[in-house]
């Protein structure tokens, strides 16, 4: 080898370093004591290598503060740029068909959905020009929710831990509706949630440790009628009540173990399902959206942030054909 190769070669580092110096001990298989916890066997394998217990608390205490200092600067910058969801909530406003922003423009038909404009306030819109639907409007038109999740420790479920470290949270938010059919028939439920804002993820995962960042949002629609008692709905088939539920859709979902970005989420279904209703009972709709943002390890930030004035979950309202 000559001099000019030799002096082009560079060390391994981080996670190639640590990787190469255990290399031969995972080629062993490791002698464990009877009764031996996995905590003490994990700190003897790093004993081994030549990292004492001192020396990784140091080394993940120090990734800890870095991914806390990129984290700050990060929202900071991000404070600056003023995002705002709004501009999609006008967008669905006045176009004919609704638009998957997070499939880049996908058309979604808007059947029996009434469009308005955001106004800040929670008057309820106008019905769609129907005149073989009912229209319920919502006992209000938007609502908000802000979730925020900070970790802590170094993250690491392993071995089996009662707490890795993950903080944060989730919220339902639910849009209820009743409706009384006044014949028993089979009844189409129709509505739609508008769902946007901010949000901002910050994780970085190292050797010795482990950070993740998530959130997400989707939305369904559910009914539900009590029928007081036992009642054949089919042959052979009786049942106190009925009920339907759509699949969750999934409107955003992002999840990183390295990842420090943020910006506008939005997300627009269209909701409907069908069954069959006993005449003079009432029905219970709820169109349901659920929110979560959770960061694991410490330094990592989950923050989705679905509240005015930047961003809000709004449901115009439901149509029963």
């Amino acid at each position: 080898m000559t001099a000019l190769n030799k002096a082009a070669e560079v060390p391994p580092v981080g996670r190639e370093r640590f990787l190469q110096r255990i290399a031969r001990l995972r080629r062993h298989e490791a002698k464990v004591k009877e009764k031996m916890s996995e905590a003490i066997l994990f700190a003897r394998v790093f004993e081994k290598i030549g990292i004492s217990t001192e020396d990784l608390e140091d080394v993940r205490a120090k990734s800890t503060a870095y991914t806390r200092v990129v984290g700050r600067s990060f929202v900071e910058s991000l404070a600056r740029k003023n995002l705002s969801a709004m501009a999609q909530f006008s967008k669905c406003a006045h176009l004919t068909n609704a638009v998957d922003y997070r499939q880049k423009g996908r058309s979604i038909p808007m059947q029996a959905v009434a469009s308005h404009s955001w106004q800040g306030t929670d008057s309820p819109p106008p019905p769609p020009p129907s005149a073989e639907s009912v229209w319920l409007p919502p006992d209000t038109v938007f609502k908000d929710c802000h979730l925020h999740g900070e970790g802590i420790g170094d993250g690491v479920d392993w071995p089996w831990v009662s707490d890795d470290g993950t903080r944060g949270g989730s919220c339902d938010i639910v849009f209820n509706f009743q409706f009384v059919p006044d014949d028993t028939g089979i009844f189409t439920f129709t509505s739609s949630v508008m769902v946007g804002g901010l949000y901002y993820l910050v994780a970085n995962d190292g050797p010795f440790d482990s950070k993740e960042a998530s959130c997400s949002f989707g939305a369904c629609l559910g009914v539900t009628q009590s029928l007081g008692k036992q009642v054949v709905i089919a042959p052979g088939i009786t049942a106190d009540k009925v009920e339907a539920y759509t699949p969750e859709v999934v409107l955003f979902s992002e999840d990183s173990q390295n990842i420090c970005y943020g910006d506008v989420c939005f997300g627009w279904p269209i909701l409907n399902t069908s069954l069959l209703l006993f005449a003079k009972l009432q029905a219970d709709i709820s169109v349901t959206v659920s929110a979560n943002a959770w960061a694991r390890g410490g330094g990592s930030l989950a923050d989705l942030n679905l509240a005015r004035p930047t961003g809000s979950i709004g449901c115009p309202g439901l149509s029963v054909s």
